[in-house]
């Protein structure tokens, strides 16, 4: 079981944030025993009435249990709660920045 987290932001330091510091194709630790696989981060950009950029950050949980879901969903809404940001999880559409609905999301890729 694999679940694909996306964020994308125009926000620099949240990327920093998310990352930790990590290389792609290493571990972030969110607590003891859960950790996200951080992907890539792609930077996007557009001309248009408004100039538009991004950071696109893509994780992947490979394993988990009701519990680290729980945790992660703590994590991941500490982190972008008042941010500007966009939280997709698996194939979702935009997840609200909230504890239970990204703890639903979770779950709901997890039970696939």
């Amino acid at each position: 079981m694999n679940i694909i987290i996306t964020v994308i932001t125009p926000d620099p330091e949240l990327c920093l944030d998310l990352v930790a510091g990590n290389a792609p194709d290493s571990f972030v630790t969110v607590s003891d025993g859960v950790r996200l696989k951080y992907e890539n981060t792609r930077s996007v950009s557009a001309l248009s009435a408004e100039q538009f950029a991004a950071d696109i950050i893509t994780f992947v949980l490979e394993r988990c249990d009701d519990i680290a879901i729980g945790i992660l969903a703590s994590w991941l809404y500490d982190i972008l709660k008042g941010r500007k940001a966009d939280l997709h999880i698996g194939d979702d559409d935009e997840v609200v920045i909230s504890p239970e609905a990204i703890r639903q999301a979770l779950m709901k890729e997890k039970n696939k």
